[in-house]
């Protein structure tokens, strides 16, 4: 199958900015966060962490700004405040379900690799009904470095059985595309204004869309 002219075989998703309207929630959590201990939001934080596990991500905070909170604690702090959005409010992006229904009719197979957690992703993945798209969901709880390396993506390609010039990734996150690109995926960046450096994604990607719809 071709994607603006980019002959594919398998896609693999990241969810939260590309799949998923939820990187506001995120920004709303930090907020609350860096407030409640005297701070704006750190210039930079959202793409520092962008490609991290939660767990990485709290340990980069914790070191970063010195809080003297434990790394269990900052997590559960996050997940109290999230956990809940996930399972009742965070919605799909515009048109991501129409761009999903198009690629399952034309049987390609799709993954998810996510840097987020399996107890935000599942529920929300399961109430939207999108878990039938995908054939697997992989995350990066036990992936060192998270999307800093292409580990995540060369996981789903194993699965598929294919290399990685035969798959498109699909990310709202610089770190992610460029680790993509760098292991020879196909990249499709997606316009997320709340996470992502916009210019440097038009420059490192192989096709960058404001809108899933532009693909159909």
């Amino acid at each position: 199958m071709k994607i603006q002219g980019i002959e594919i075989k398998a896609c693999i998703f990241d969810l939260d900015g590309t799949v998923l309207d939820s990187c506001g929630v995120w920004h709303l959590v930090d907020k609350k966060f860096f407030n409640k201990r005297g701070m704006e939001i750190p210039e930079g934080y959202a793409k520092a962490i962008t490609a991290f596990g939660l767990e990485e991500s709290a340990i980069y905070t914790k070191t970063t700004y010195g809080f003297k909170d434990s790394i269990e604690d900052i997590i559960a702090e996050w997940f109290n405040d999230v956990q809940k959005e996930y399972e009742l409010r965070v919605d799909i992006k515009a048109h991501s379900r129409s761009f999903l229904e198009y690629l399952k009719k034309n049987n390609v197979p799709m993954m998810v690799a996510t840097a987020n957690a399996k107890e935000c992703y599942e529920p929300c993945l399961k109430r939207l009904g999108l878990n039938k798209f995908f054939s697997k969901v992989i995350d990066v709880k036990n992936i060192p470095g998270g999307k800093t390396s292409s580990k995540i993506f060369d996981l789903c390609a194993e699965a598929f059985n294919l290399k990685p010039e035969e798959i498109m990734v699909f990310e709202d996150s610089v770190v992610a595309l460029e680790s993509a690109r760098n292991a020879g995926y196909r990249t499709c960046a997606i316009f997320e204004s709340v996470c992502s450096d916009e210019e440097h994604k038009k420059q490192i990607a192989d096709i960058y869309i404001h809108d899933f719809n532009e693909l159909l």
